[in-house]
């Protein structure tokens, strides 16, 4: 029986369609550049990161195809495409036209076996990005048709740098050739000499007084599209389409690069990490956001930045990766943020200047984010787990006293922790819990003082504690963690749920509904509640609303404080002067004044 099942295998497979042995490539047009440089189709089927095909026809090329012709029927299941002209990176792909819509399409004959229309993020803004498309059918020809471009910033030819078959998923042609020259004494001699080649261009590089730039080219060469040797057998032992996997970064080169830690390494690093799949390209997407840090943070940053902050991690800068940050007023007007990505609190002055920083350490590359990684960035402040540090401050609260402002700060690793308005540890503990916040939920994570408690609701349970650290009750927040947290003179909470407000008791039972639906702004997708200093309850939405009741459910106003949207706002209010943080600044309105403008221009326009 097992033998008939295996036999039944093997004829299968026979049934499949093979992988295309070798194949031919044509365009609707062919860019020849002014000084004689060609961009044949060909060049995006050669498996190389640094040559491409560009149409040459008027305009974008909206409407220009390139095609790939199989020689056999070959099973298909994904395509990849490299948009844009990669070879100096960044600057070629805004240089020249890029992608912004094209349609792939499987052919068998005349026949469209398979198609997909493809959206393209600008490779301008962006970077460079190559594009995996699940795409299935048994094909003899593969074409690309370029609907829509975004036109280069200086020549509105539009580039594709590669496309491959199956790289991510699916058949790949016989490499048995090539893996067999490579084990060959020829091939082990010719991978030595590679070696040691590099090894000597590193030694160059490393001890000329100035580096060396035609050793340092060399090396990004061979780390972004192979070594040489390796590049020439790909192209006659493997048919085109099918080269990208084969030719893989020299890793010798790739680890000069990496040992002298020179930011020119980013565009080779780019392209090997686009070239690679799964740990390996992983690994390499780590090495260049690593160097783009590393370049951001060796030029130094900027000088001056716009009072009230600015995207960035410069003293006065604030940096949030699309979380909330934070807010508190002080008892002088100052105004404390939590600047979450940067790892520490800053306090800005009522006129917008940095008066301090609190925190451990100096700016420094990172890759700490909530309890896990992301790309490495550059931090104000070092993440760190020491009293006197923060690792991604969540939440602040100020506490007004008669020495000074005092502060409630706790971070994502659940340690809270009491300070003065300088940063000096009163008190320190951490919340137990099986259950920590995440990004992307806008936050999850609230502290409050509540007259001799401090409650801390962490993601849906809420814990509180006495002034002491000692935990004195838990439960569980019935509709889900909440968005905001106010606490009332009485000592209940309102908390902010997606859609309403709601009133509870520390012991977690809900006394009733202080917001409906019907009372909040439409279109929101977060908002913020707020006292001011009279009481009166607001609510700040990140469409651009701000509104105050005499009382919950009866509106005094509202008005527009920001045109545009936000991300995730955290509000604070005094003398109906609304202060704002989102999207890498403090914002500052002057509520009723902009309600008195806004009926006054109504009036003039009757």
């Amino acid at each position: 029986m097992a033998t008939a099942w295996v036999r039944g295998l093997a004829l299968a497979a026979l049934c499949l369609p093979a992988v295309a042995s070798a194949a031919s490539t044509k365009a609707s047009s062919e860019l020849e550049e002014r000084d004689g440089t060609k961009h044949p189709a060909s060049l995006a089927f050669d498996g190389l990161l640094t040559t491409a095909w560009a149409e040459s026809e008027a305009g974008t090329g909206e409407g220009s195809w390139l095609r790939l012709d199989l020689d056999r029927a070959t099973e298909v299941r994904s395509i990849s495409i490299w948009p844009g002209d990669l070879r100096r990176g960044q600057r070629s792909l805004r240089e020249n036209g890029r992608p912004h819509t094209v349609t792939v399409q499987l052919l068998d004959g005349k026949d469209v076996v398979a198609e997909q229309e493809v959206r393209v993020r600008d490779g301008a803004e962006h970077g460079p990005q190559r594009i995996d498309v699940p795409l299935q059918g048994t094909a003899r020809a593969v074409q690309l048709r370029i609907d829509k471009a975004y036109a280069g910033y200086v020549y509105n030819d539009t580039y594709i740098t590669e496309v491959a078959l199956n790289l991510v998923d699916g058949p790949q042609a016989d490499t048995s050739r090539l893996q067999g020259w490579l084990a060959s004494k020829a091939g082990v001699a010719a991978a030595q000499k590679q070696e040691e080649a590099a090894i000597e261009l590193f030694g160059r590089i490393s001890t000329a007084e100035l580096g060396d730039r035609e050793a340092l080219d060399t090396l990004l060469d061979w780390a972004g599209d192979g070594a040489p040797f390796l590049r020439a057998r790909v192209a006659s032992d493997v048919p085109p389409g099918f080269r990208v996997a084969a030719l893989v970064p020299d890793a010798t080169a790739i680890q000069a690069l990496l040992k002298l830690k020179d930011p020119n390494a980013i565009p080779a690093l780019e392209r090997a990490a686009l070239r690679s799949v799964g740990a390996e390209q992983a690994k390499l997407e780590a090495y260049v956001s690593y160097y783009e840090a590393f370049g951001e943070l060796k030029g130094g940053g900027r000088r001056s930045l716009p009072l009230w902050g600015t995207e960035g991690w410069e003293r006065g800068a604030l940096r949030s990766f699309g979380e909330p940050m934070g807010v508190g007023l002080g008892e002088d007007g100052s105004i404390y943020v939590a600047d979450v990505a940067n790892h520490r609190i800053q306090v800005f002055s009522p006129e917008g200047t940095v008066l301090r920083e609190i925190g451990l350490g100096k700016p420094g590359i990172t890759d700490a984010w909530f309890q896990g990684r992301r790309r490495h960035y550059v931090a104000g402040k070092e993440p760190s787990t020491k009293e006197g540090g923060f690792s991604t401050p969540l939440d602040l609260d100020v506490i007004k006293g008669s020495a000074g402002d005092e502060l409630l700060v706790i971070d994502a690793q659940g340690r809270i922790q009491w300070m003065d308005a300088e940063g000096r540890v009163l008190k320190a503990w951490k919340v137990r819990g099986e259950l920590a916040p995440v990004p992307g939920v806008g936050g999850a994570a609230h502290l409050r003082l509540v007259k001799k408690n401090v409650v801390v609701f962490w993601g849906n349970e809420a814990i509180v504690f006495d002034l002491e650290g000692n935990e004195t009750g838990r439960w569980t927040v019935d509709a889900g963690a909440p968005l905001s947290v106010l606490v009332q003179r009485n000592g209940r909470l309102v908390l902010g749920f997606r859609s309403e407000a709601a009133n509870y008791g520390l012991d977690g039972y809900r006394y009733g509904t202080v917001l409906t639906e019907d009372d909040l702004p439409l279109g929101r997708e977060a908002w913020d509640m707020v006292y001011d200093d009279r009481g009166k309850l607001w609510v700040v939405t990140d469409n651009g609303w701000a509104v105050k009741f005499k009382a919950p459910g009866r509106e005094d106003y509202r008005v527009r404080w920001i045109d545009i949207g936000v991300v995730c706002p955290r509000a604070a209010v005094r003398d109906d002067q609304l202060t704002v943080v989102a999207s890498g600044k403090v914002h500052r309105v002057d509520a009723l004044q902009t309600r008195l403008d806004a009926e006054a221009a109504a009036a003039e326009a009757e």
